[in-house]
């Protein structure tokens, strides 16, 4: 029990983990062109990220790097919040379709990736449903044959 405990935790702390580092690669990418981009399309490396997370690491870790990825998109890149200035308040519905759409993309993967395992279950019950018919029916012949058998002795005694 001790050693399942401690495979989930590993296995808790690894997806997570690699959230975070999703968000540190996307927040370096994303500063590496922020000269040229400027406040332009400041959630496109945090969405990249988001879609990776949510491929590898599951729903968790994935709207662990939503919210990490809007945070970081706004303060280091937006900085609409917290301002007086109305230039910088336009970062606000990309701020907003980020996370909205991003949620939507974690919540797709996660339906997605729920189906197929489903299907692979059902598949693989299919496939031990055919191989135990198999048995049953080749069975069958052996039974009838030993209840002739059983029936010719039957007659044969009288």
């Amino acid at each position: 029990m001790q050693n399942e405990n401690r495979t989930r935790l590993s296995s808790a702390a690894f997806r997570y983990g690699s959230a975070l580092f999703a968000l540190a690669v996307a927040t370096a990418v994303r500063m590496a062109f922020d000269s040229a981009l400027g406040p332009r399309i400041p959630f496109a490396a945090y969405f990249v990220a988001v879609i990776l997370v949510a491929c590898y690491a599951g729903l968790g870790p994935s709207l662990l790097t939503v919210a990490g990825g809007a945070l970081l998109g706004e303060f280091l890149f937006l900085r609409s919040l917290g301002t007086g200035d109305d230039v910088n308040r336009t970062g606000i519905p990309q701020l907003i379709a980020f996370v909205v759409l991003s949620t939507i993309v974690c919540i797709m993967v996660k339906v997605i990736q729920d189906a197929r395992r489903r299907a692979e279950q059902n598949a693989q019950a299919l496939a031990d449903g055919r191989k135990e018919l198999a048995t049953i029916l080749s069975s069958i012949s052996d039974a009838v044959i030993a209840t002739v058998q059983q029936c010719a002795g039957a007659s044969g005694a009288r």
